[in-house]
């Protein structure tokens, strides 16, 4: 449970930075000759990113159609947010639901993620 919990408190830490999984070549922010790129997949990666509503994240049913549209458009990432609330619904009780749901369509999709995290 701390080890799910550690890689979802990852996304507050990188949410300028298209995240599918913690794995070895994770994206990073990397400075050469001046010259700062972000490097997904051991590339430099440009986004072309859309940002959903803050509502579509909400529902699988809202979410799922949506990144079907951003692949249709030809982005490379989607920019989705998630809430505190939905993810600890109750103090202690933690919901992976959307954030799991966020990550596979994404996956399905052929998109990166960069995950806003609306947490006070």
């Amino acid at each position: 449970m701390k080890n799910r919990l550690w890689k979802t408190l990852s996304f507050i830490f990188f949410v300028s930075v298209p995240i599918l999984s913690l794995r070895a070549n994770d994206p990073t922010i990397r400075k050469e000759n001046g010259i700062t790129r972000l490097i997904v997949d051991d590339k430099p990666f440009i986004m072309l990113s859309g940002e959903l509503h803050n509502s579509t994240s909400s529902t699988m049913e809202y979410l799922e159609p949506m990144m079907m549209t951003m692949k249709a458009m030809n982005l490379n990432s989607v920019i989705a947010s998630i809430s505190w609330e939905q993810f600890e619904p109750k103090e202690g009780t933690y919901d992976y639901t959307m954030i799991d749901g966020i990550i596979d369509q994404a996956e399905k999709q052929n998109l990166k993620v960069c995950v806003i995290w609306f947490a006070t």
